[in-house]
Parts: structure tokens; sequence; C-alpha cells
């Protein structure tokens, strides 16, 4: 599958279309929340320290889960599992937008209560997606459709830090919440 007729075949795959449109925008709207409440959190009094505990308790809490969480995954439905991280991502996300609506704004907690969950998910949702992706393709097809994924993602990733530095400036959170939310 090395060949570019074999990356040409599986880019015809109305699958890896899907795979490759859905992706890129859930990892922009992640990608410009993973940008931004770092961005608040670190430019509030006191947010350095917060920002530094808040990485590791959630580095400490992810590290603790992760074996458990794979295993999981190895026993159960790929496609369960992949919804349930998305399910996730999303009630999270909405409800941290009504709050930060409702209030008016985010304390310093909040902030990092919304980092530890958009970190949680992308925990949970990567590995979900790769076990699927592993389980849905030929082994031959695997490798190319990885690579695939990482172009998609560094590029998702390149717009989101660009909308991301602009939204920060010009949306409240909440808002961008809401179209993380929506992606």
């Amino acid at each position: 599958m090395n060949s570019t007729g074999g990356m040409k075949s599986l880019l015809r795959d109305t699958r890896v279309q899907r795979l490759l449109v859905a992706n890129t925008l859930g990892s922009i709207g992640s990608g410009i929340t993973i940008f931004s409440v770092p961005w608040l959190l670190v430019h509030r009094s006191e947010g350095n320290s917060a920002y530094r505990w808040a990485t590791i308790a959630t580095t400490l809490v992810l590290f603790a889960i992760m074996p458990h969480y794979g295993a999981w995954v190895d026993r159960h439905s790929r496609k369960t599992a992949l919804l349930a991280s998305e399910a996730w991502g999303f009630f999270a996300t909405v409800a941290m937008a009504i709050v930060g609506l409702a209030l008016g704004g985010f304390d310093t907690w909040q902030l990092m209560t919304i980092f530890f969950c958009g970190m949680l998910y992308y925990t949970l949702h990567y590995p979900a997606k790769f076990a699927m992706i592993q389980q849905m393709f030929d082994r031959s097809q695997f490798q190319s459709l990885v690579g695939l994924l990482e172009i998609q993602g560094q590029t998702a990733m390149m717009i989101a830090g660009g909308l991301g530095g602009w939204m920060v400036e010009h949306a409240p959170l909440w808002v961008i919440l809401l179209l993380d939310a929506s992606t």
C-alpha cells in the first residue's frame, strides 16, 4: 500500500473520507479549546501555578487509569468505546459552556476542570479511535491510513492554533466551548 495507486485507492474509500472529515473537524474544535484554556489560565493571577498543578494532577490521574482503560477497550466494542469518548467530550464541553454562560465567565478552578476534561477526552478518544481503525481496515491499509491521519491531525492543529489564537481574544470561552462541542 506504499504506492501512489494504493493511497489513491484508500482516499476513494468513503469510510476513509468520512473519517478524515470528522477527524479534521473534531481536531480543530478540540484544538481551539486545548489552546485557549491554558492561555486564559496562565494570564490570571497565580495562573502559572494553577496550570502547573492542573497538568500534574491530570497526568497522574491519566497515568493511573490508562492501563485499565486500554484493557477495557480490548475487551469491548471499539465502536462503543469511541462513541463513549465522544459522548463524554460533548456533554462535558456543553456543560462547561452552559456554566460559563450562566455565570458570565469562569473561575480558575473551572478552567482547570475544563483542562482536565479536555485531556481526559483526548486520552479516551485516541486509543479507541485507533483500535476501531485497526478493526475496520485491512492490515495492509493500516500504516498508510495512520500516516494520513497524522498529516490530517497536524494540519488540523495548525488551523486550530491560528483560530484559537484569534478566538481567545475575540470570543468568550463559552462560545469556544460550544464551537468545540458542535464539532
